[in-house]
C-alpha cells in the first residue's frame, strides 16, 4: 500500500500519519470541514461534469494563476506568513521565490527594492518555456519589492519581520484547507466523497498567491485522477509539478511528485523509470521526518515491480528502517509499512514465508482500505500450505478487488488465481482466469492517451502471459492466437489516436459515468459478511460485463474495420495464411529461461519450437538462424513463397527475411 503525501512546506504535519495528523489539525479542520461541506453542496457536479473536470485539471496549466487587471500573476513561496494583498513576513537570510507561469520575456522584467534597482546578486532569474522562477534574496527583512513587465503590469510584495499577524493572514485558513483536502483525497469511497474532494481542490485554487498551495492543489488533483484511473495527461501534469517544485526548492513536494510519477510509470509497465524515480525521491535531501513516510511509498514502487519481475530490488531493508522510525513516532503509517513488509517477504524467487507470516500477524485487517485488503489476502494465500485456505483467501481477495473497480487489483488477483489453479492441476480453470485477464489488458490499453505509455503497458504482463502460454503446449493453434492477439493489440493501441475522435471521447465518458455510479454503490458493500459480499460481487460482475460492452462499442467508433487482434487461424487450418506463405511469431518464457516460437503454413497446424536459454542482443540473431535451420531440416521451407513475421521482444528488429536470403541465396527448397 501507499499513502498520499501532504507535502506543502508550510504545513509541517505530513510525517504524522493519518491519526497523528488528525490530532494535530484538531478543531480547525473540523471547522473548515463544516464550511467546506456547505460550499460543496452548492458546487455539486454531475458525474460526467466531474470526469471532464478531472481531464481538464490534468491537462491544463499546472497552476492556472489569475490576478487582477494590471497585476502580474505571481505566486510567492518561502514566506513565513503571507497575506492576499501582497504582504509577507521573513527573517534575515530568508529567500523568496516568485513564479510567473507561461511564456514571458525575462529581459522585459524590471525589479527594484524600495524604488532602487536591485543588483543581479539579489535576484536570480530561471526562465524557460514553462515559466520564470525568480529567487529573491532580500537585502533586509523589511522593504517593498516591485516586479514590473514592459506592458505596464506590476507585482508588489511588502516584506516585514514576523510579529503578531494582522487581520487577513491567510496562513491559518490555508493550513486547514490543505489538511481537509488531504483527508478527502486520501479516504474517498463514494461519488459524494469524490465531488467533495474536487470541491476542496477548487477552493485551494482560491489562494493563487501561495506557490505552495498552488503546487499542492495540482498534486492533489493528479493524485485523485490516478486513484480514479483517469490517466489522460497524468504524466505530463506530474512532470510539470516535478519541474516547478524542483526549481522552487520544496523538497517534500518534489519528492512526493517524483514518487507519484513512479507509481504511474509502474502502472503502465515502465518499471526501469519507475524505480529510478522512486530512488531519486528517496535520495532528495532535506526531508527530515517526512523521509520515513516517503519510504513507505518508495517501497511500494519496488513491490509493485516485483509482482512482474521477481528478480527486481527487494526494498525490505529500507522499509524496515522506516517502519522502526514510524513506530517510534506512533505514526499510523506504521500499519501500512507492516503490510508492505509482509508483501515484500512473500515475493521473489525465494520468498521468506515465515517473515511474511510474522508481519501479517501484526497487521490489523479491519483497519485496511479495500486495496490494502486485496494485498493482505493475497499474502495470506501465499503463506498458507492448505489448498482450501489458499482458495478461500484468493476468493476473498477477488471479492475486494471487484469492489475497488481498479483493473490492476483485479488483474493481480486473476493472475494469482490462475497460477494456483495451474499448480493444482486444474488447467481449465487456470485458462479461464488468464483469458479474463487478457480481456482486461485489452480494455485498459486504450485508456492511455500517450503512445509510449500504451507501448510499455502492452508488454507489462508478458511474464504472466508466459504462464498462460505454458498451459497451451497441447494446443498450438490457440497458443499462436494468444501471442498474435497480444502483439496485435499492442500495434493497434499505438495506431489509434484516441483524442482525435469526439465520438470515442463521448462514449468513453458515458462508460466512465456508469462505472462511477457502480463504484459508489459497490463500495458500500465492503463490510458485508462473506455470503452477502459474494452476492454483491456477482451483481458487480454482471454490471461490469455491461460496461465492457459499452467500451467495446466505444472502440468500434475508432475504426471502421474489425479489430485487428482477431486471430486469422481457425481450428481446421483453413481460411488462414495464403498458400505458399508461412507465418512466424514468438514469445518469451522468462521463468523457464526459454523462448517459444510458432511456425504456421497453409492448411497445417502451427508448429511450436522452443529455444533454450535467455536471448539478448548478442544471441538473438543466432537464435533466429537456429529457428530457420530447424524449419529447413524438417522440410518446412519447401515451396515457401513469402514469410510473414510477427516479432516480439528482443526479436523486434531481427531481419528474418535477410537471414533467409543470406543463408540460402538460391532458395531453401
Amino acid at each position: 500500500m501507499h499513502r498520499l503525501a501532504l507535502a506543502a512546506r508550510d504545513v509541517a504535519i505530513s510525517s504524522l500519519g493519518r491519526q497523528g495528523f488528525r490530532r494535530a489539525a484538531g478543531a480547525s479542520i473540523r471547522a473548515f470541514r463544516a464550511r467546506s461541506e456547505r460550499t460543496s453542496r452548492t458546487m455539486k457536479l454531475s458525474r460526467a461534469q466531474f470526469i471532464r473536470g478531472i481531464r481538464v485539471l490534468a491537462l491544463g496549466p499546472v497552476l492556472g494563476l489569475t490576478s487582477p487587471r494590471g497585476r502580474l500573476p505571481v505566486a510567492v513561496g518561502g514566506a513565513r506568513e503571507l497575506w492576499s494583498d501582497g504582504r509577507c513576513t521573513v527573517r534575515d537570510g530568508d529567500r523568496i521565490h516568485l513564479w510567473l507561469e507561461g511564456s514571458w520575456d525575462p529581459k522585459a522584467l524590471e525589479h527594484d527594492w524600495d524604488g532602487t534597482p536591485l543588483p543581479s546578486s539579489s535576484v536570480t532569474v530561471d526562465a524557460d518555456g514553462r515559466g520564470i522562477m525568480l529567487l529573491l534574496r532580500p537585502p533586509q527583512p523589511s522593504g517593498r519589492f516591485t516586479l514590473a513587465y514592459h506592458d505596464g503590469r506590476r507585482f508588489v510584495l511588502d516584506l516585514m519581520t514576523p510579529g503578531d499577524p494582522p487581520k487577513g493572514d491567510i496562513l491559518p485558513g490555508r493550513r486547514a484547507l490543505v489538511a481537509a483536502t488531504w483527508e478527502a483525497v486520501e479516504t474517498f469511497e463514494s461519488q459524494d466523497d469524490i465531488v467533495r474532494a474536487e470541491a476542496l481542490i477548487e477552493q485551494m485554487r482560491g489562494f493563487p498567491l501561495s506557490l505552495d498551495i498552488a503546487l499542492q492543489s495540482e498534486l492533489f488533483s493528479l493524485q485523485l485522477a490516478r486513484w480514479l484511473g483517469r490517466f489522460d495527461g497524468l504524466q505530463v501534469g506530474l512532470e510539470r509539478v516535478i519541474d516547478i517544485s524542483r526549481r522552487y526548492g520544496n523538497a517534500p513536494l518534489y519528492a512526493t511528485a517524483l514518487c507519484e510519477r513512479a507509481l504511474h510509470l509502474g502502472h503502465i509497465g515502465h518499471f526501469e523509470r519507475a524505480a529510478a524515480d522512486a530512488d531519486l525521491a528517496a535520495a532528495v535531501p532535506g526531508l527530515g521526518l517526512y523521509s520515513d513516510q516517503l519510504q513507505v511509498n518508495v517501497s511500494w514502487v519496488h513491490i509493485h515491480r516485483r509482482e512482474y519481475d521477481p528478480d527486481a530490488h527487494d526494498p525490505s531493508a529500507e522499509l524496515a528502517r522506516a517502519h522502526a522510525s514510524l513506530e517510534r513516532s506512533e505514526s499510523s503509517l506504521a500499519e501500512g509499512a507492516r503490510l508492505n513488509l509482509a508483501v515484500a517477504a512473500s515475493q521473489g524467487r525465494s520468498p521468506d514465508l515465515a517473515a511474511a507470516r510474522r508481519w501479517m500477524d501484526q497487521v490489523d485487517l479491519a483497519a485496511l482500505n479495500l486495496r490494502d485488503r486485496v494485498f493482505a489476502h493475497l499474502v495470506l494465500a501465499r503463506i498458507s500450505h492448505d489448498a482450501r485456505v489458499v482458495r478461500s483467501e484468493l476468493e476473498r481477495a477477488a471479492s475486494y478487488a471487484a469492489l475497488t473497480f481498479d483493473d490492476d487489483e483485479i488483474l493481480r488477483v486473476l493472475y494469482a488465481r490462475a497460477r494456483f489453479e495451474q499448480e493444482s492441476g486444474a488447467p481449465g480453470a487456470a485458462l479461464r482466469h488468464y483469458e479474463e485477464a487478457e480481456a482486461i489488458v485489452a480494455r485498459q490499453a486504450l485508456l492511455l492517451t500517450l503512445e509510449h505509455e500504451r507501448s510499455f503497458f502492452a508488454g507489462r504482463d508478458r511474464r504472466s502471459r508466459s504462464h498462460y502460454l505454458s498451459l497451451l503446449d497441447r494446443d498450438p493453434t490457440r497458443a499462436m492466437c494468444m501471442v498474435l492477439g497480444a502483439r496485435a493489440r499492442h500495434l493497434h493501441s499505438l495506431s489509434v489516436a484516441v483524442d482525435s475522435s469526439p465520438e470515442y471521447v463521448e462514449a468513453l465518458t458515458r462508460h466512465r459515468e456508469k462505472q462511477g455510479e457502480l463504484e459508489a454503490m459497490q463500495r458500500s458493500s465492503r463490510e458485508l459478511p462473506q455470503v452477502e459480499l459474494e452476492i454483491s460481487t456477482r451483481r458487480a460482475n454482471l454490471e461490469r460485463e455491461r460496461l465492457a460492452n459499452d467500451l467495446r462499442a466505444a472502440r468500434a467508433r475508432l475504426s471502421s474495420e474489425s479489430p485487428p487482434w482477431m486471430c486469422p487461424i481457425d481450428a481446421r487450418g483453413e481460411r488462414d495464411v495464403p498458400q505458399g506463405t508461412a507465418l512466424l511469431t514468438m514469445h518469451p518464457l522468462p521463468e523457464a529461461g526459454r523462448w517459444w516460437f510458432a511456425w504456421k503454413r497453409y492448411g497445417e497446424q502451427p508448429l511450436p519450437l522452443v529455444i533454450e536459454g535467455a536471448i539478448d542482443a548478442a544471441s538473438r540473431w543466432q537464435a533466429a538462424k537456429q529457428v530457420l535451420c530447424t524449419m529447413r531440416d524438417d522440410d518446412h521451407l519447401a515451396g515457401l513463397e513469402q514469410l510473414w513475421v510477427v516479432p516480439t521482444g528482443e526479436f523486434l528488429d531481427v531481419g528474418f527475411h535477410t537471414l533467409l536470403a543470406r543463408m540460402w541465396p538460391q532458395g531453401p527448397w
